[in-house]
C-alpha cells in the first residue's frame, strides 16, 4: 500500500507507543512484538534504499552497538538485557525512517500537526508506564521542540537566526520550568554554539566545539565522582546559593561507586542488563548514560557509541545553499546539547524511550536533509511501505 506524506511515520510512532503499553501491562509480549516490527522496518529500509551509501556508516554504528549488547546478553542472560537490545534496534529504526522521509516535511502546517500528535502520544505513554516525572516530560517536550524547529527551518524560504535562537532559548526556559539544571546548561551551550557556528562554520570549529563539550562532560564526571582529587564542592556551593538546591542530586553518592565497579571490569562491563541496583543497594539511576553504558558493556560499548555519534555528526556537512549553512549550524548545536544532556540522564537508547524516540527523530531527519533523497522517495505521492 502507499502512504501519503508522513502517514507512515505517524503509524510507526503509534505502533511503538501501543506495543510499549502492551509491554508495560502484559509482561514482555510487547517487547517481542516490538522487535518483530523493528526487524520489518529494517527490511523495508533496505528494500526502499533508505540505508544507502551515505547512511551506511551510521547503520554500522547501530549494528556495532546492537552486536555488543547481543553478545553481552548471551554471556549474561537477563530480561533487562534483552529489552535494552530491542530498544537499540528501535532507535535505529526510528533514525532511518526519519532519515528517509526528511524532505517530505517542508510544509509548516503539516509539521506542526504531526509533531502535536507525537507530543500527545509521548505524554500519554509517560503517564501510562508511571514515568510521568519531570525528567521524562521535559526531555520529551525539548526534543520534540528541537525536531519541530528543524522542520520549520527546512520549510522556511528565507532562513534566519531567529528560529534557531528562540528554539534554544525555549530549551533553557523549559529547563527553568521543570527545574532541570542540566537542561538549562545544555540549552545555553547549544545557543552559544549556534551563534558561533553561524559565523565560524568551519569544520575545525565544529570539531573543536564538540571536543570542548566532551571535555566539560569529563570535568563534570571527575569532579562529581571525586576522581584524581577533583571536587565539585565549590561549584556546588554556588549552585545552592543560586537555586537553593544542590547540583549533585545524588550523583556524588552513586557516581564514585559506579566508577569503582566500572574499574573492576573496564573492558566488557558487567553485562548488558546491569543497572546500579544490581551492584549496590540503591534505587538511584546511573544519572549518566555514559556511566551506565560503561557499567554494562565497558569501554568497548562506549567506543561503539562514540563511533555512532561521530558517524551521525559527519552527516551534517554537505552544503548546497545558504539554508543548508543554517541547518548545519543548528544540527551541530543539537549534537552538542545531546552529548552534554546524556552526561546527566539515561535516555539515549534505553530506560526513557519516550525521550529517545523524538531524539532519534531529530537526528535522523537532520541527517536526511543533508543526504540525497533515495530514488524511491523522490515522488511526492508517498513512500512504499509494504
Amino acid at each position: 500500500m502507499y502512504l501519503s506524506k508522513g502517514a507512515a511515520l505517524v503509524l510507526f510512532w503509534c505502533f511503538v507507543v501501543l506495543l510499549n503499553l502492551v509491554s508495560a501491562r502484559f509482561s514482555r509480549v510487547g517487547d517481542l512484538l516490538l522487535l518483530t516490527a523493528t526487524l520489518y522496518i529494517f527490511v523495508v529500509s533496505f528494500k526502499a534504499n533508505w540505508v544507502n551509501r551515505e547512511s551506511f556508516a551510521v547503520f554500522l554504528g547501530f549494528v556495532a552497538i546492537f552486536a555488543i549488547y547481543t553478545v553481552s546478553t548471551i554471556l549474561n542472560p537477563s530480561i533487562a538485557a534483552a529489552i535494552i537490545t530491542t530498544q537499540v534496534m528501535t532507535c535505529a529504526a526510528v533514525f532511518f525512517v526519519f532519515y528517509a522521509n526528511a524532505h517530505r516535511y517542508s510544509d509548516r502546517a503539516d509539521a506542526i500537526v504531526v509533531v502535536f500528535v507525537f507530543l500527545v502520544m509521548a505524554l500519554m505513554l509517560g503517564v501510562s508506564v508511571d514515568l510521568a516525572g519531570k525528567n521524562v516530560y521535559s526531555g520529551t517536550i525539548v526534543y520534540l521542540l528541537l525536531f519541530l524547529s528543524l522542520l520549520l527551518q527546512q520549510g522556511s524560504a528565507r532562513p534566519s537566526r531567529r528560529i534557531g535562537t528562540w528554539t534554544f532559548i525555549g530549551v533553557v526556559i523549559l529547563g527553568l520550568v521543570f527545574d532541570q539544571r542540566a537542561m538549562q546548561l545544555a540549552g545555553l551551550i547549544a545557543l552559544v554554539a549556534f551563534w558561533i557556528l553561524l559565523d565560524l562554520n568551519h569544520v575545525l570549529v565544529r570539531w573543536l566545539g564538540l571536543a570542548c563539550v566532551v571535555a566539560l562532560v569529563l570535568v563534570m564526571v571527575f569532579m562529581t565522582a571525586g576522581i584524581a582529587g577533583f571536587s565539585i564542592n565549590t561549584i556546588d556551593d554556588l549552585v545552592v546559593e543560586y537555586s537553593g538546591r544542590t547540583a549533585k542530586s545524588g550523583r556524588q553518592v552513586i557516581w564514585p561507586i559506579l566508577v569503582y565497579f566500572i574499574g573492576q571490569k573496564p573492558l566488557f562491563g558487567w553485562g548488558a542488563g546491569t543497572l546500579p541496583r544490581d551492584v549496590i543497594e540503591t534505587t538511584l539511576s546511573a544519572h549518566s548514560y555514559y556511566l551506565q553504558i560503561l557499567l554494562q558493556t565497558g569501554f568497548v560499548g562506549l567506543v561503539a557509541l562514540i563511533g555512532l555519534f561521530l558517524a551521525v555528526a559527519k552527516r551534517y556537512r554537505t552544503v548546497h545553499s545558504r539554508k543548508d549553512k543554517y541547518l548545519r549550524a543548528y544540527m551541530w548545536s543539537c549534537v552538542f546539547l545531546i552529548v552534554f544532556h546524556a552526561s546527566s540522564e539515561v535516555f539515549l537508547m534505553q530506560n526513557n524511550m519516550v525521550v529517545a524516540v523524538p531524539l532519534w527523530m531529530l537526528l535522523g531527519a537532520g541527517a536526511g536533509l543533508f543526504g540525497r533523497v533515495p530514488t524511491e522517495l523522490e515522488a511526492d505521492s508517498g513512500a512504499r511501505i509494504g
